[in-house]
């Protein structure tokens, strides 16, 4: 697993995981605009710019399924799949060697993702109901150890 993991093939097949560079930035673009409806380009290029050992792709068949501008309080993920965020989350963890990483995850809608990564180490530090009108759980979690 660890010889997968080094070369940034993940454990789920056909995933590779590599640095983000400024040609996957409008890919990036895309995948948060198909996800949450709007892009967040300033975030991207700036964390690129200013982070870029914390900012990752992980593409599948030549196509972006996952970034992370950083596991960390300033930076956010975006996944087209639960399978996607996981070999992103897994590669990444292991090449930054066990440090301290916060992954925000809507628990409510990815209840079996919350479970994955508590199995993996990480600590449940926060979990909130936000409205009655819009039921989701949201876990902040620290990875201690991998």
């Amino acid at each position: 697993m660890d010889e997968n993991l080094n070369s940034g093939t993940s454990v789920i097949p056909g995933f590779k995981v590599k640095m983000m560079e400024e040609s996957d930035v409008h890919a990036c673009l895309e995948l948060h605009k198909s996800v949450l409806g709007h892009e967040r380009e300033t975030d991207i290029r700036d964390l690129l710019q200013t982070n870029p050992e914390n900012t990752w792709v992980a593409v599948k068949d030549g196509i972006l399924q996952a970034y992370t501008t950083g596991f960390s309080l300033e930076g956010h993920s975006i996944a087209i799949s639960e399978e996607a965020f996981k070999t992103l989350f897994q590669v990444v963890s292991h090449k930054k060697g066990g440090c301290s990483m916060n992954v925000h995850i809507p628990g409510r809608i990815h209840p079996f993702l919350i479970e994955w990564i508590l199995k993996r180490g990480l600590q449940l530090v926060r979990f909130v109901h936000l409205s009655q009108e819009l039921p989701l759980f949201f876990s902040y979690a620290k990875l201690n150890a991998f």
